[in-house]
């Protein structure tokens, strides 16, 4: 108990992979219920994230909808105040996850209910046609924790159970972490403890392999992809280090994944990708830029300045 309070004030990524360990090895929660234990320290760190789901909820059909992985609640919230006369459900594997969000409708009186169980099985745990069916920051965690791990097929088999269950002219509305085209991008390490995060990252990050170019003392270079998973790792800070590790955030370019949703959707016979504004298809969530400012440098594989990639796309999938 001392060496958990200890780790908990440190500031370096280490201590709290460490205390991580030391709560896995004595069976005590650090945390598999982090979606709803942070999400106040998330939208705290990231002041526009309301806003961002806001923007996200003027996509959804109203009638019947449906969140699938709801984390702390936000979005169920914001779907009942944007659609009063609508349905709201929120459906979740966690059973923990279910008690809590369960505890807070009742307080909160809250017209929106929770459903326990896999999405895999949306049909049965919600029968009847769905309007829309909201996936917000949860296709990436679906893809890094469903067995087997890193595998498209985990998220195809949830796609395909949420179309299945649409009506007609429904929706998948989709907002989640996007990777960047293919390149290779530069590094300046600024912030004294960037180096030694960089280094647990690349040891630690189970998404795949990490390949860093050594280019000097605080300089390295790598893919765009896997700067990107360490760039965003880094910015939620060291508490939250052990878990972000763990986590494949942007699980193909924007068009490969439009490409896919759609064939997994049956094809363009059944299923299209409705347009959106260029500025909500693939953006940078306000923020990222914030937190790492003077913290690193970034450059192209020509050491010009580059932007840092962008975070977050949305997606509409519609039912033909």
């Amino acid at each position: 108990m001392t060496l958990l309070a200890l780790y908990e004030t440190r500031s370096q990524a280490t201590f709290h992979v460490m205390l991580k360990a030391l709560c896995d090895l004595y069976g005590l929660r650090k945390d598999e219920l982090d979606r709803v234990a942070n999400e106040a320290g998330y939208l705290a760190a990231m002041n526009a994230a309301r806003s961002d789901k806001q923007r996200m909820i003027e996509l959804v059909k109203p009638g019947r909808i449906v969140e699938i992985g709801p984390g702390g609640g936000v979005v169920l919230d914001l779907l009942e105040q944007r659609f009063p006369t609508s349905e709201v459900i929120g459906v979740d594997a966690s059973r923990e996850a279910v008690d809590a969000l369960a505890r807070r409708a009742r307080a909160q009186a809250s017209r929106w209910r929770i459903v326990h169980g896999d999405a895999e099985r949306l049909g049965e745990l919600v029968p009847g046609p769905i309007d829309t069916v909201v996936f917000c920051s949860v296709l990436h965690e679906v893809y890094s924790y469903t067995e087997p791990r890193f595998s498209l097929a985990s998220v195809r088999r949830v796609v395909e159970a949420a179309f299945a269950a649409l009506a007609s002219g429904g929706r998948l509305v989709i907002r989640d972490g996007v990777q960047p085209p293919p390149g290779r991008r530069r590094l300046r390490l600024l912030a004294p403890d960037a180096r030694a995060t960089l280094e647990l990252y690349t040891a630690q990050f189970e998404g795949r392999r990490i390949e860093i170019t050594e280019l000097g003392p605080d300089r390295v270079e790598l893919s765009a992809a896997d700067a990107m998973e360490f760039l965003y790792t880094y910015t939620w800070g060291p508490a939250s280090f052990p878990y972000e590790v763990r986590e494949q955030y942007g699980i193909l370019p924007y068009d490969d994944y439009v490409a896919q949703l759609v064939a997994w959707c049956g094809g363009p016979g059944a299923a299209h990708a409705a347009p959106l504004p260029p500025e909500i298809r693939s953006y940078l969530q306000p923020g990222y830029r914030q937190h790492l400012a003077g913290k690193i440098e970034l450059t192209d594989g020509h050491d010009r300045p580059v932007e840092l990639p962008d975070s977050n796309c949305l997606i509409v999938i519609e039912k033909r």
